[in-house]
């Protein structure tokens, strides 16, 4: 083993190490507060918050209902019952919980977000659009409303409005983060717009779970499944923009039910198995010769799944789950950060264990056996929970791993774009056209 190679492995056993012993102490914390919250039964908020961050969402729910029937102009409680809703895939009853809660006087800029929102995702219409440019340009508009309008507008190709809805949220900390990818996805839409590429409208929602696009005479298709927000760190026209210039058919898929299409897709079937016989039949309508997956987050862990399944050539992951498969050595709950970091996992890991349970395993036992997936390319930084997964897989042949100097986050895609490799995919797209004609 060469000595770099060797030092490079044991920096990141290190590093497995102590996040590993950091999330046991945490999570021992946070099971001796749930207890003594639960013992004095004094602090429903407090008690509630610590349940989410446990996974029990039941309570957490039930603590929040009571909340919401004791202080009903409070617009916190159902915001959180939203948003509890809205992970476990019950997008109507999200919507229904907050505008009963605007309705009865609970009012805030985030609830009012929330209602614009869910309206805008839940349904699709002529004049969602106009709702969006008329939220970037009401001065009254809340920032957060401002910065999901643009992301809708962008991903409708309204470059102008979108650009006015970014300025909003622009030099505001809490925002810095949807404004980094926003405006990298808006340069990215610039330059198709400047070279005369047509820009699909890539909103997916419960109203839209799935977006194919046909490239007349090609034979590589690319199947992108989505995050829980429909984008895939970038909205989905920038990401088609950038695959663009490599000539391919795209299907982008999108599961309004949370499960990361794990139980399968409204347009092409469910359970799962009908989802892959739905996806195979259009690949060979299409007459796909040659086939990669591409996801980022929880996604590519189906990504990989249906890579397998469906005999791809190539997977382009970006900050993968590889493993739905709770061991003592490789913690679940790590993959989105400590429970006051992000504490949603723990719900949506409760979720996919009582929805789809026999998909929870340990992918990496499977493409150490792989006769097909011949080229996989898996990017990442220095997040700690990405490290996990990454450590889960490496030592399975045949994947190239691409750590992004420097970078301590989870949005890989964004920052790769943000530095200026708008060819990271169409280079990936010819590496694996490469080895299949080999």
């Amino acid at each position: 083993m060469r000595r770099d190679e060797l030092v490079h492995r044991t920096k990141r056993s290190l590093a497995g190490i102590v996040g590993l012993v950091r999330y046991q102490r945490c999570a021992m914390t946070v099971r001796r507060q749930l207890a003594a919250a639960t013992a004095q039964s004094g602090d429903l908020a407090q008690r509630a918050t610590l349940a989410w961050s446990n996974g029990d969402t039941a309570a957490a729910e039930r603590d929040w209902r009571a909340l919401a029937a004791a202080q009903p102009l409070v617009a916190d409680w159902p915001i959180k019952l939203a948003f509890a809703a809205e992970v476990q895939g019950d997008n109507l009853a999200a919507e229904r919980i907050v505008e009963e809660a605007w309705g009865r006087g609970a009012r805030s800029p985030d609830m009012a977000e929330r209602i614009a929102f869910f309206h805008r995702t839940n349904r699709l219409s002529n004049t969602t659009i106009d709702d969006a440019i008329a939220i970037v340009r009401d001065p009254d508009a809340s920032p957060a409303a401002a910065g999901r309008a643009a992301g809708y507008l962008l991903s409708e190709g309204r470059l102008e409005p979108a650009r006015e809805g970014l300025a909003r949220i622009a030099g505001i900390q809490r925002y810095a983060g949807m404004l980094r990818s926003l405006a990298v996805a808006l340069d990215i839409l610039q330059e198709a717009q400047a070279q005369g590429r047509t820009i699909i409208s890539g909103s997916l929602s419960p109203a839209r779970d799935a977006i194919e696009v046909r490239e007349p005479g090609a034979d590589t298709t690319v199947i992108v499944f989505t995050t829980l927000r429909g984008d895939c760190g970038v909205p989905v026209s920038a990401l088609h923009a950038l695959l663009q210039p490599a000539k391919v058919n795209a299907i982008y898929l999108f599961d309004e039910r949370k499960q990361f299409n794990l139980d399968g897709s409204t347009t092409f079937g469910r359970p799962y198995g009908a989802m892959i016989e739905g996806l195979r039949a259009k690949l060979d309508a299409w007459g796909t010769r040659t086939l990669i997956v591409l996801s980022f987050s929880a996604g590519a862990f189906t990504a990989m799944r249906a890579g397998l399944d469906l005999k791809a050539q190539g997977a382009l992951l970006f900050s993968p789950i590889v493993t739905l498969h709770r061991w003592p050595e490789h913690p679940f709950e790590l993959a989105f950060g400590r429970p006051d970091d992000d504490s949603r996992m723990m719900a949506m890991e409760t979720y996919l264990r009582r929805t789809v349970p026999q998909m929870m395993t340990h992918l990496p036992d499977e493409l150490r056996d792989r006769d097909c997936l011949k080229t996989i390319e898996m990017h990442y930084g220095y997040y700690l929970p990405d490290l996990a997964h990454i450590n889960e897989v490496w030592t399975v042949p045949g994947i190239d791993f691409r750590q992004l100097e420097g970078f301590p986050g989870h949005e890989c895609l964004s920052e790769i774009l943000r530095r200026g490799d708008k060819e990271v995919l169409t280079r990936f797209i010819a590496r694996v056209r490469a080895a299949s004609s080999a």
